[in-house]
This record gives C-alpha cells, structure tokens and sequence, in this order.
C-alpha cells in the first residue's frame, strides 16, 4: 500500500485507517463473493491458480489490520483453509511458486538468497530481480509470470484462453 511511503505520520495514519476500515473490505468482500460463487475458489468452481495466489498473500494481513481479516470471510477463510489441507502443500511454505511446485509434485531446488549474497547475483537474474526459475538452461522472472507457466504443467491453468482470464482476473 502506497501509504507507506507517506512522510506525514498524520496523513499515514489515516491512510492506513482507511484502507483498514474501507479499502481491504471492499475488496475482500467481492473476493469472498467470488469464492462463494464458484464453489469455494476463486475462479473455475474448482482449484487454480488463483487459489494459490491468494492463499500465499493472505497470511499479510493480519500483522497489517491487527486482527483475524478473514474471520469476516467465510468462504475466503475456508478457501485458505482448503488449499492448506492440500497434502502436498504445507501451511507456511511461502509464496504461490512453491505452493503450485508442491502441488505438483514437481521436484525444485529451494534457493533462498541471503541479503548479503544479493549484490554479487543480481547481475546474473533477468531485469535484476527475483523470483527466478530456472530450467533447462533458461530463466524466468516474475512471480506471476512462473506461476502461470507452473501451472499449465500441473493443471491448475484454464482449458482455454477465456478460463486463462477468469483466473487472472480472480488473482
């Protein structure tokens, strides 16, 4: 939120007080709508993506808005709930790259970059930037970009390109 970079505490603050009080339910409520309306996911009335996407980002908002967001949204609560009940995906594992890899079974090598070793590896990412993939001798960048092509290999994609744009327009 853009808020952050607010230099007037007083304007921050009530900044953040409205995307607490307005923005975050506003858009949580169309999202909780949307999970309610497709049979407890987002996009498809059955697990994508976009499920992934959204559960790996949910665990940011409680530290924001100091309480339990998604007590006010049962079918996202429940959504959240579903995708960590996924053997394969475990609760806390990380963002929506790993989820779709555990999911899929698909063997991956877990490289966390430690702050002080960025600089000597950035020259050698696309566009200086991580998430990376890298396979069969390429590399890829941006998150929703692997996601994407990670889960057209473990069906978690569209069947055709109108059900590719539900699901991006979900996440």
């Amino acid at each position: 939120m853009l808020f952050h970079y607010e230099q007037d505490e007083a304007k921050k603050k009530a900044l953040k007080e409205t995307a607490i009080n307005e923005t975050i339910p506003y858009y949580m409520g169309r999202f909780d709508a949307l999970a309610e309306k497709n049979k407890g996911h987002l996009a498809l009335g059955r697990l994508t993506w976009a499920d992934f996407y959204f559960t790996s980002f949910a665990p940011s908002f409680d530290p924001f808005t100091g309480e339990d967001t998604f007590a006010k949204y049962p079918n996202l609560q429940a959504l959240i709930d579903k995708v960590h009940a996924i053997p394969a995906v475990k609760k806390g594992r990380a963002e929506c790259i790993r989820f779709i890899l555990s999911y899929g079974n698909l063997a991956f090598e877990d490289v966390r970059v430690p702050y002080e070793e960025w600089p000597a590896l950035k020259p050698q990412t696309p566009f200086g930037f991580l998430p990376m993939l890298e396979h069969e001798g390429k590399k890829a960048h941006q998150s929703t970009a692997i996601c994407r092509y990670l889960a057209k290999k473990v069906n978690l994609g569209g069947k055709d390109d109108w059900e590719d744009l539900e699901i991006d327009a979900a996440r």
